[in-house]
């Protein structure tokens, strides 16, 4: 990415001021005294980006009075009554946006108009909005309304979840990124990535060095982190089901054996076996299905021909009574039918309740925008067109169609009605299936009842035969028995199939397991660190790092920060060791800052090699910190100017002194912006 252009303008009680100027590829800098204005507008370009609280703040409260709030004109100062600064960018992909942001208006400082194409390099006749917000929730999520998320995807990026502070996941927010690419002067030279704002981000530099330097980190520990939960789920799942054979065991006085308390990769569903319990024996299922299956065909044939002298009316009772057994089995079946038919059909509606919150959110988002603008005379927000000023309306239907189309406001009223009235409809069937739930209750104990009337009716029947009461007592119970256990032998088949299907996701997640690499960086990894220390050694010298041998320093593999015996070098002495000492040539504060410029120059460098993920775009306000040397600023403007591909932006002062201007640019190709006395002139 980087930027062809900048516009501020600013309107008071009086007059109209303003500055615009164009960025080049390459070395861009910035020159203008220390009181001219040259940090105002390093800081309104970063404003802009929608990136200020590297400067320590959220909107326009960060930027100075200059922009905001008045213009001095003599001895009198000019009330600012609106202003605003316009950013043009271009992606890797040649296509062109530009940023459009207010700081003094009616309009919100969240609100960022994107507006396609060069709006400040070129002049076309129309243009197309995109008004997003920033600050706000979605801001890094919603794709079509969220600043954030927009500007990720058009610099490329698809940025990971990664672990925060709390221990859940978060995203690596843009900003922190953006943190490695725009160094501000208060506080931007007091570490190597300074100004990372706060978002939960555990290990934040780390994670922004890893992600810049395309490390294999991320998709390693992104899928360390889906095997873990795919692992923890494997285990979730086998639990379960021992759980739910250890309730057949409990509620049939049964004994499954062969299923181990863990998942293994070698677990064989043939070898689960089930056992019927009897007293302190065990018979395998089949085997005592078997038995009971002999005892009542014994019965049956001791009873057979026996009912043939009963009395035909209690013939006609022990029909009518199996009839509605058979009745009332048949109705439990439907109940059942119709209750999973329902659990569908919640599951259907809770489906459509997503989609419509969805819709619901996006609708929500642009009432946002809307109101950002209506509120704040945003052209497109009050429906009309922001370059002719005809009415337009906030609907998505074509100009023809004989429809009334509805507004966002209700369009949100109707989606908040249909979810109202979906959760209506699932509260309604939970409802339903709650009253079935009662209705198969009922329906069992009538079967019971049922059951035991028929026991009764050949109790009766058995007084005018031979037949044996207890015999039929226990053919009842027999059959019961057998149906019982066949409906557990099929709930254990059942379990062993999805054991199985377990199984087979535990042999794959340890297959996958077995290919992240041992330790937290591969060799991959190890190459490009190594390659990014050689670097940033170099630099280091290239630059007049003088405080230790450039040689003996090392990036250190846990904090990926330079390190010298072990200890991370920083900035230890802030005055002279002695006085009357050149601060040029013996204080390490100045080194510190060769260190920064090394360290930030040194990961495009390496980024640009392996393909990692470098936007393409640096920029430093007042690099020459503590009377840096001319040979170093110069080295370093090379350095900047010869890298293939890289935009920088330089705001330097030069210590308001033509001579240092002329030494530390010496022999660099570069484009200049000058400031002037003054940073905001009248137009």
């Amino acid at each position: 990415m980087k930027i062809n252009a900048l516009q501020i303008s600013i309107k008071t009680e009086k007059d109209d001021y303003g500055f615009s100027c164009n960025f080049k590829s390459g070395l861009n800098i910035i020159r203008g005294n220390n009181s001219s204005g040259k940090s105002t507008l390093y800081n309104a370009m970063i404003y802009a980006l929608g990136m200020e609280e590297i400067l320590g703040g959220r909107g326009s409260k960060v930027l100075p009075y200059a922009l905001k709030s008045y213009i001095p004109e003599g001895k009198t100062n000019s009330p600012i009554i609106s202003s605003f600064v316009a950013l043009e960018l271009e992606n890797k992909n040649s296509k062109t946006i530009t940023l459009k942001r207010s700081i003094t208006s009616d309009k919100s400082d969240k609100l960022i108009e994107i507006i396609e194409g060069k709006y400040l390099t070129e002049k076309y006749d129309n243009y197309r909005v995109q008004p997003t917000y920033i600050h706000d929730g979605g801001s890094a999520t919603n794709s079509d309304v969220g600043f954030f998320r927009v500007m990720e995807e058009f610099i490329g990026y698809e940025l990971p979840i990664i672990p925060s502070t709390s221990g859940s996941e978060v995203k690596l927010y843009l900003q922190t990124l953006f943190s490695a690419f725009l160094v501000e002067q208060k506080r931007g030279w007091t570490d190597y990535i300074a100004n990372i704002p706060y978002f939960r981000i555990k290990d934040a530099k780390n994670k922004v060095v890893e992600y810049l330097l395309g490390l294999d980190v991320f998709e390693n520990d992104r899928n360390r982190n889906l095997i873990n939960i795919e692992a923890v789920d494997i285990n979730r799942k086998w639990d379960h089901k021992r759980t739910k054979a250890r309730l057949i065991e409990d509620n049939k006085g049964v004994s499954i054996k062969g299923i181990p308390p863990k998942p293994v990769t070698d677990f064989d569903e043939k070898l689960v076996s089930i056992h019927k319990i009897q007293g302190e024996e065990e018979i395998p299922l089949s085997a005592y299905i078997s038995l009971v299956d002999k005892k009542i065909l014994e019965i049956e044939k001791k009873q057979a021909n026996k009912f043939n002298d009963a009395p035909k009316d209690l013939v006609d009772k022990m029909q009518n009574a199996s009839n509605e057994v058979a009745r009332l089995n048949t109705l439990l079946e439907t109940i059942i039918s119709e209750t999973n038919v329902n659990k569908s059909l919640i599951k259907e509606y809770k489906e459509a309740v997503i989609d419509v919150e969805s819709d619901l959110e996006k609708n929500k988002a642009a009432r946002k925008i809307k109101k950002l603008g209506a509120d704040y005379l945003l052209s497109s927000a009050n429906d009309s067109c922001p370059t002719c000023h005809q009415v337009v309306d906030d609907s998505l239907l074509l100009a023809d169609t004989h429809i009334q189309p509805m507004s966002i406001g209700e369009n949100i009223d109707y989606l908040t009605k249909q979810e109202k009235m979906l959760k209506n409809y699932i509260s309604g069937i939970e409802r339903l299936i709650e009253k079935q739930n009662r209705q198969y209750r009922q329906v069992e104990e009538n079967l019971v009842r049922k059951k035991e009337e028929l026991i009764g009716i050949k109790k009766d029947m058995s007084s005018v035969s031979d037949i044996s009461v207890s015999d039929l007592r226990n053919q009842i119970r027999l059959e019961d028995e057998i149906k019982d256990l066949m409906h557990a032998d099929a709930n254990v088949d059942e379990v062993k199939s999805q054991l199985k299907l377990i199984t087979e996701q535990l042999v794959e997640n340890k297959r996958k397991r077995s290919k992240l690499p041992k330790d937290y960086l591969s060799g991959s990894d190890n190459k490009k660190i190594s390659l990014w220390e050689s670097t940033f050694k170099r630099l280091a010298k290239d630059f007049g790092y003088r405080s230790a041998e450039t040689k003996d320093i090392e990036i250190d593999r846990d904090t990926y920060l330079p390190i010298l015996s072990g200890l991370t070098l920083r900035e230890i002495n802030k005055e002279p060791t002695k006085i009357g000492t050149d601060i040029k040539g013996d204080s390490s504060a100045s080194d510190f800052v060769r260190l920064i410029w090394s360290y930030l120059i040194s990961i495009y460098e390496v980024s640009k090699m392996k393909e990692g993920n470098h936007v393409g775009l640096i920029a430093f306000d007042e690099p020459g910190q503590h009377s840096m040397r001319d040979t170093s600023v110069n080295a370093m403007f090379k350095q900047l100017n010869n890298l293939d591909g890289l935009q920088s932006i330089v705001a330097a002062s030069f210590d308001e002194n033509d001579e240092v201007f002329k030494a530390e640019t010496k022999g660099v190709d570069f484009h200049l912006i000058e400031v002037g006395e003054k940073l905001l002139k009248k137009l």
